[in-house]
């Protein structure tokens, strides 16, 4: 089954995770469609779905759109998958609104220097549930036992509603 998945990654907050970013959404579309492919660009506020606008930031009607499209998004994803790595106050509010929704949610982290969750905030690590879900890593390729664990338990998830 082709998924819906919304990835977060900091854009305004800093784009050093970019290539990161890149890496990531490329793996996870191996379980379907991710909606905000565009995190992965170096630019992603030129993103082709802003093409109307004018390049760059800071323009309020463009903002406006991407949250529009950003929220829509969300809403119509099956599951959110974030790298929680760099600060960010979108990547915070995205995640706010998905654990509203009670949307299925990976939140990742590289945990700096040892420091465990300590650099992560406790409104990420708080939310903790059956449907929010924290894993640290350091290295991309560690990721893929939780990519196939989040979609697997998606599955039985939705095997199981669809029972009568």
């Amino acid at each position: 089954m082709t998924h819906r998945i919304y990835f977060c990654g900091s854009i305004r907050a800093g784009r050093q995770d970019a290539e990161l970013y890149q890496i990531l959404i490329k793996k996870l579309q191996k379980y379907g469609k991710v909606l905000t492919e565009h995190i992965g660009l170096n630019e992603p506020w030129n993103a082709p779905h802003l093409s109307g606008f004018t390049l760059g930031q800071e323009d309020l009607a463009k903002d406006k759109c991407i949250f529009k499209t950003d929220t829509d998004w969300l809403a119509s994803a099956d599951v959110v998958v974030a790298e929680c790595t760099q600060p960010s106050l979108g990547v915070g509010f995205e995640l706010g609104f998905a654990w509203k929704l009670n949307k299925p949610t990976l939140c990742l982290y590289r945990p700096l220097n040892g420091t465990g969750t300590a650099g992560l905030s406790a409104m990420i690590t708080g939310a903790a549930s059956d449907s929010w879900t924290i894993t640290h890593y350091n290295e991309p390729d560690e990721l893929d036992q939780a990519f196939e664990q989040l979609f697997q338990k998606l599955e039985l998830t939705k095997n199981s509603n669809s029972q009568c």
